[in-house]
């Protein structure tokens, strides 16, 4: 949830596309896939290159 709320934060609400829909929910499907092969709370959350470098 907070990496689509970041999306939201970065690109605003009133001009986004459903390509950027897309977008905004692959990545916070690869940032929460990172996220559950650890444990923890708030130590856990991947930096934007990894989520990124995930995506490939």
């Amino acid at each position: 949830m907070a990496c689509t709320l970041n999306y939201v934060l970065e690109h605003g609400l009133d001009r986004l596309t459903e390509e950027d829909l897309f977008e905004m929910q692959r990545f916070a499907g690869a940032a929460a896939s990172v996220i559950t092969t650890r444990r923890g709370a708030l130590k856990v959350m991947p930096s934007k290159e990894e989520v990124l470098s995930n995506m490939r």
